[in-house]
């Protein structure tokens, strides 16, 4: 009996904040963005400087609740480093984006989390030989979006990348400065972009 009780209070304080989603929020049933920014990627250990390097994204989600939408993505950045080839990173994916009722029209602020795979390459140069390798990722962040006129939105985003196979060595076994390809801890990116959603 203790069980349904937490269980309808669960139910209720679910059905008490989507009533409190906006209208024109609640009938949203998709929305695709296109971003772009700048990523700095960090890595532990002897590595060589990087700084950070131009990205962008795009990604789709389709309504699954009022405040809960899902969709697949794909990143791209460039990683200068000091010395060697810039590394180029292209990563896709699922991504959950959650949209509570907390600001009032215009604005909207959200939360996102998901799960995918990251393909990071460095080109040959004179001295090194290029490596690659495909790590996963669990992108995570916040955004605040702005309607600008009729279903457009203008927005900005601050995310984290996390490489989920851990510190160094996933990325090459080579002993190569190239080593540290995929040893990234995180990578970290600030991006504006706009939004269509209907």
């Amino acid at each position: 009996m203790g069980m349904g009780r937490r269980w309808g209070l669960a139910f209720r304080l679910c059905a008490a904040a989507v009533a409190t989603t906006s209208a024109g929020e609640a009938q949203v049933h998709w929305d695709v963005g296109a971003q772009a920014g700048a990523t700095d990627r960090v890595a532990l250990g002897d590595v060589p400087g990087r700084t950070p390097g131009p990205s962008g994204e795009i990604h789709v989600h389709l309504a699954l609740y009022p405040m809960l939408r899902v969709g697949p993505y794909a990143a791209f950045d460039l990683s200068p480093v000091s010395g060697l080839p810039d590394r180029q990173v292209y990563a896709c994916g699922l991504r959950a984006k959650v949209t509570p009722p907390w600001l009032s029209a215009p604005w909207r602020l959200w939360g996102f989390l998901g799960f995918g795979l990251a393909y990071a390459y460095m080109p040959s140069s004179r001295s090194f030989r290029s490596e690659s390798v495909i790590l996963p990722e669990l992108p995570i962040g916040v955004g605040l979006g702005h309607r600008v006129h009729g279903p457009w939105d203008l927005y900005a985003e601050l995310g984290t990348r996390l490489n989920l196979a851990g510190i160094g060595g996933s990325g090459s076994a080579s002993s190569s400065p190239a080593a540290f390809v995929g040893n990234d801890l995180l990578a970290v990116s600030l991006s504006v972009g706009v939004s269509l959603a209907l």
